[in-house]
Parts: structure tokens; sequence; C-alpha cells
């Protein structure tokens, strides 16, 4: 899979529900059981970090920006 396809993957999944997942849990609901995306999958979570689209809870979780409380920017 692509870096650019596996972000969009992340984001929209994200963007439907208030729900935070764990990094791993992310990875098997997307991703399944293909170990080869593993670093794909970082790489396209740290990018969308960088870009504000996403953000890490103090638990560790991933979730998107619009239901972080936080202001993209």
């Amino acid at each position: 899979m692509e870096l650019t396809e596996l972000k969009e993957q992340i984001k929209d999944f994200l963007n439907k529900e208030d729900l935070s997942y764990k990094p791993y849990e992310l990875y098997e609901i997307l991703c399944g059981d293909e170990t080869n995306e593993y670093d794909i999958f970082y790489k396209a979570l740290g990018a969308l970090e960088k870009e504000g689209e996403i953000v890490y809870t103090k638990k560790g979780k991933i979730m998107a920006v619009k239901f972080s409380g936080t202001i993209k920017g």
C-alpha cells in the first residue's frame, strides 16, 4: 500500500466517529495481517500528526483533531 493511500484511509476512518485507538489497534483494523505495511503505517501516522490531522492523547491513543477539542494550526 502506498503512503498517501494509507494516510487517506487513516484520516477517513478516524473522522467517522469520536473514538480513539492505540496505534496497534488501528493497524490491525486497517492493515490486518500485512506485516510489511508496519513501517509505512507509522510513517503515515507521523505525517498526519505533522499535518495537524491527528493527535495523540495522554494515554497514547490516536484520534482525529476535530474530536480532540484542540485547534488545528
